[in-house]
């Protein structure tokens, strides 16, 4: 679904309430997983969290699922969890139709929060440019 989203408030509004129910707790998931404070914006018209500067994870609702990008190689366990639901090489899509296996998210979510290779390394004045 294109967006014209200004806030994430504003993303997670225009979606069903099945939809927004499961945004909101992957929200929730990061706020409270991080160690560190994580700031929100809309970036590629999606939802992403921002911690240190950097755009850790991102998440966008579709029709027939949520998504979360760009999660890149996990730990074997971890990555033999998601491979039902990797659909590209950096995507994790979690469909509708079946219920979300929150556990899985929380261990995905846990994963984005303490790799080094942060999903989005394209903050302005990164010093490793």
């Amino acid at each position: 679904m294109a967006t014209t989203a200004a806030t994430v408030d504003e993303y997670i509004v225009q979606y069903p309430v099945e939809v927004r129910s499961i945004l909101e707790r992957i929200r929730a998931l990061v706020h409270r997983l991080s160690t560190k404070p994580v700031s929100e914006q809309i970036k590629y018209g999606m939802p992403a969290f921002v911690i240190e500067g950097r755009h850790t994870i991102y998440v966008a609702a579709w029709k027939k699922h949520v998504g979360f990008y760009a999660v890149h190689k996990a730990p074997s366990a971890l990555e033999r969890d998601l491979e039902e639901y990797r659909s590209d090489k950096d995507t994790v899509k979690f469909p509708f139709k079946k219920p979300v296996d929150w556990e899985l998210v929380e261990r995905l979510v846990q994963f984005l929060l303490t790799s080094e290779s942060y999903a989005g390394s394209e903050p302005e004045g990164d010093p490793q440019a």
